[in-house]
């Protein structure tokens, strides 16, 4: 079955109707197309489980989850259900290291070396990187390193020995020359973050952002019990073909380093997570959680980013209409749709499968989690691109 007409007839039955509907109808509306949605994408995809959340100001517009938690048993998706949500971490950490920052008393800034923090121990392959590399440079992808996951496999790594080892490895691309992609800063921001906020990440993580905003579900990878009935399996395309689970315990492993790709969450706690990036921080009963200025300054522009040859597809001619997003801020995209501003992020890690999007000047927040496979976030940004509309 192919993805084509009969869901593009849906996608613009749904905006239609959500152009149309009163704010209090707008769920409903949605919850009647979805349903009809979903399950078609389920079928010709290779997908497992689908959890959406659309927010509007404080509203939770709809929240759903659709599929199965695990293809080998009957547990269907639930607004409950927990997920990876990989690289939509990234998010987190810059927000709580921005929020550990404004109490500094600009003892530290967003424009602070890195060595200035950790002393004189601390090198990077060169002396132009060792001396002058800042924050901002680690959560904007500018340093001019390649990924070095491979790193990630070895058994004895955790946060102190990844910032040694980071010395050996080489840049690829000048100093803040070109946008570069790079999960191990994140966990030398992770251990920056424990440094300066004087506890492990994961506490400050909770005792900053998930305990205020009450979200009460969400943790770590590495934290989880694994056999847990509401964490979604994830799954990748085997050799021939069909999905194939991924180990648990891989993930566990792989996302020891924190800050680049480790909180487990759900569609009800990311809700919350939304809705205080859309109002200045507030959490759902109206205290302050995150100052405002750290959320401006997470979604401003600081680097420029290429355009890759899946974003082509979504770019005029090719696309009627064209979606960019061209800089990348502190752990987020910026771009325009339609032309309204867009704050969003993806997050990719062995079949687990995210991704956020914001349209503040409009108040919506857009939250989905899939497992399965899929190339070029394709099933992600059609669902979003439909979505956003509400």
């Amino acid at each position: 079955m192919e993805l084509g007409i009969k869901t593009r007839i849906i996608i613009l039955m749904v905006a239609s109707a959500l152009i149309q509907a009163s704010s209090k109808d707008v769920g409903q509306q949605l919850e009647d197309s979805l349903d009809e949605l979903i399950p078609t994408l389920l079928a010709c995809r290779k997908l497992a489980g689908v959890s959406i959340a659309v927010v509007r100001g404080m509203e939770t517009i709809f929240i759903k989850g659709y599929g199965r938690v695990d293809l080998d048993e009957d547990d269907a998706v639930t607004k409950n259900t927990l997920f990876g949500i990989a690289s939509l971490s990234k998010a987190f950490t810059a927000t709580l290291l921005g929020k550990l920052l404004a109490t500094s008393k600009q003892r530290y800034t967003w424009d602070t070396s890195i060595r200035s923090i950790l002393g004189n121990d601390f090198y990077l392959y060169d002396r132009i990187h060792t001396e002058n590399i800042t924050i901002k440079d680690l959560l904007t992808h500018r340093t001019g390193y390649p990924s070095y996951n491979s790193i990630r496999h070895q058994s004895a790594l955790n946060r102190y020995r990844l910032v040694q080892k980071m010395r050996f490895l080489k840049p690829t691309l000048p100093f803040r020359g070109q946008y570069k992609y790079n999960n191990l800063m994140y966990g030398l921001l992770t251990y920056l973050t424990e440094l300066i906020g004087g506890d492990t990440w994961e506490n400050l993580m909770n005792r900053h952002i998930f305990e205020p905003l009450n979200m009460t579900s969400s943790t770590f990878i590495y934290q989880i019990e694994l056999a847990r009935k509401d964490l979604a399996k994830s799954y990748k395309v085997d050799y021939d073909g069909n999905l194939r689970q991924v180990s648990p315990q891989y993930h566990s492993y792989w996302g020891k380093i924190g800050g680049s790709g480790s909180v487990v969450s759900n569609a009800v706690d990311i809700s919350k997570w939304l809705k205080a990036l859309l109002n200045k921080g507030k959490a759902e009963d109206g205290s302050d959680v995150i100052p405002e200025e750290v959320i401006q300054d997470c979604q401003k522009p600081y680097e420029s980013i290429r355009v890759s040859s899946w974003d082509i597809a979504y770019l005029r001619p090719a696309a009627p209409v064209s979606y960019t997003h061209f800089s990348y801020g502190l752990a987020w995209r910026i771009g325009f749709y339609r032309g309204w501003r867009t704050i969003h992020h993806t997050g990719t890690s062995m079949g687990y499968l995210g991704q956020i999007t914001l349209v503040p000047d409009l108040g919506l927040g857009i939250f989905t989690s899939l497992t399965g496979d899929d190339p070029g976030y394709t099933s992600r940004r059609h669902i979003h691109y439909m979505l956003w509309i509400c």
